[in-house]
């Protein structure tokens, strides 16, 4: 449960109000062996997503996939053989000799430049 209260500009609770309830988590579904609540397990189905997704969207990956059927030996492996995709993929940026650095100052040129 998170709770809030009406504070002044300092963040200092105001006087004479009291704490509300702000949210509540949901309670999860009996045996449910992620501990996701109802609503977690309604936005991570295919049944609520576009007939269209991304190639990156999550739910695609095998590892995942694996992981809900319960076949933790194969996401494992699945999730293994992604991270060490991702591993080839950093080696050959970095061999390609493109270095980036970013500073707060680049950061807030570049935003006041798109504005």
């Amino acid at each position: 449960m998170s709770q809030c209260q009406p504070c002044d500009s300092e963040g200092e609770p105001l006087p004479s109000t009291e704490l509300n309830e702000a949210w509540k988590l949901a309670n999860a579904p009996k045996n449910d062996k992620f501990q996701y609540t109802h609503f977690a397990h309604k936005i991570n189905s295919f049944d609520t997503t576009p007939k269209k997704l991304l190639a990156s969207d999550s739910r695609l990956r095998p590892d995942r996939h694996a992981l809900e059927q319960g076949d933790l030996s194969k996401a494992g492996f699945e999730k293994s053989s992604d991270d060490d995709d991702d591993d080839d993929d950093g080696e050959s940026n970095n061999s390609s000799g493109f270095e980036m650095e970013l500073t707060r100052d680049a950061i807030a040129s570049s935003l006041m430049n798109s504005l």
